[in-house]
């Protein structure tokens, strides 16, 4: 799943779409966000019962990662 131009913000390189993740484990999630974040930021369990990052990988490219728990 993608998102076009989330925000209210200047067109740049890489921050025109978002792409999501939906990741099939915990191991699966934490491996990519240590991957693309810069930063070793824990993930947060979310209201609605899952796992969820947004990260900003080292091309501006940015990502939603989301592993629904069961």
């Amino acid at each position: 799943m993608a998102s076009d131009m989330c925000g209210m913000r200047e067109l740049k390189p890489g921050n025109s779409v978002e792409i999501n993740l939906n990741c099939s484990s915990e191991k699966e999630i934490n491996h990519l966000y240590k991957q693309l974040s810069k930063k070793g930021k824990i993930l947060q369990e979310q209201f609605w019962g899952a796992l969820f990052a947004m990260v900003i990988d080292r091309f501006g490219v940015r990502w939603m990662l989301t592993f629904e728990k069961k």
